[in-house]
């Protein structure tokens, strides 16, 4: 009598759903379930790509001309200008049409030294083998450089070691200034069979472009003027970034059509993804410039560091304001 009333039409839709009910909650979830991406991983074997190697096959005998005379043949087979070399055996090359006739002609490379290993036919460059530059036979009467292999260098002792005649080729040994303390191989002066004089310097332009071609990273601060005009760098006032001229600043053609955007690239290959923008190269590609007294460009000699502290004590600064200091005023010290 006094139970508590039910409602039955309540229970019996709780009970018994009506289809139309059922049927939209099986659609969100269907919904939700074409949402919901599955990613499935697969393991497959990749089996390395072997290559067969070039095999030395022996000394050209324009090398030994060259040697001998110490300048180059018109029509020769035994070497070419490097850039040449660089746009048939790399892709860059073609990508940003390397134009070798715009080159100083100063720097060749050895038939040899562009030939690492076998393609098939339906490859035409592989960048992965770029071989490291070493030995570099050069001429103190032409200033005409070319690069050659292990193989071809140690061929050519012999003829170097001569004592019927003075050759006036010299065989340097060289390396790409990756580090700050290397940049003692840029001089090429560092090691050379038969020594150069001393008052003997290389040209500006093939320092350069054996720089470009060797991957150098490092360079002395005197050679930023020539770094500028080599790649068409023009920059009104110090503290801009540079940009660079595609007819060069003297009116002289470039040997890309964007040479920064060569040499980035073209250095990323060398240096198999080290990083580099945060040296003087790396600043170059990026159109900054750079001053002498950048930390690039001191090598930190004791000398050196005596001038910083007498400096700073007649400034007689805060520890604490150091840090406020303006531009200037760094750069002056």
């Amino acid at each position: 009598m006094y139970e508590p009333k039910h409602d039955n039409k309540a229970n019996a839709v709780i009970d018994s759903p009506s289809p139309e009910i059922g049927n939209s909650a099986l659609q969100e979830v269907e919904q939700e379930r074409e949402v919901a991406f599955e990613i499935e991983s697969i393991r497959a074997v990749q089996k390395p790509v072997h290559y067969t190697p070039y095999k030395f096959r022996g000394l050209y005998k324009d090398l030994v001309t060259f040697v001998n005379t110490g300048r180059v043949l018109v029509s020769t087979e035994g070497y070419e200008p490097v850039f040449l070399a660089l746009r048939r055996s790399c892709s860059l090359g073609a990508k940003y049409s390397i134009d070798f006739n715009a080159a100083s002609g100063l720097l060749y490379s050895s038939v040899e030294f562009s030939k690492t290993v076998h393609l098939n036919r339906r490859t035409k460059f592989n960048d992965n083998f770029q071989r490291p530059v070493n030995w570099i036979l050069i001429s103190r009467t032409t200033n005409i450089a070319i690069i050659v292999t292990p193989e071809e260098a140690e061929n050519l002792i012999p003829h170097l070691n001569t004592k019927s005649r003075r050759s006036p080729v010299h065989l340097i040994i060289y390396a790409a200034p990756t580090t700050r303390k290397m940049i003692k191989f840029d001089t090429l002066r560092f090691l050379s069979i038969l020594p150069l004089p001393e008052e003997w310097k290389p040209p500006s332009k093939l320092s350069v472009e054996l720089g470009i071609v060797a991957g150098r990273l490092y360079f002395p601060f005197e050679h930023f003027s020539d770094l500028k005009d080599y790649f068409g760098l023009t920059n009104e006032d110090a503290g801009e970034n540079m940009t660079a001229d595609a007819s060069g600043v003297s009116g002289n053609p470039i040997f890309a059509e964007k040479p920064l955007s060569f040499l980035q690239e073209w250095l990323t290959l060398k240096r198999k993804g080290q990083d580099f923008l945060h040296t003087p190269i790396g600043y170059i590609c990026q159109g900054k410039n750079l001053l002498d007294s950048h930390p690039f460009f001191t090598d930190g000699s004791p000398d050196e560091v005596a001038v910083v502290e007498r400096k700073l004590k007649g400034l007689d600064l805060d520890p604490q304001n150091v840090d406020k200091m303006s531009e200037t005023a760094v750069k002056e010290i």
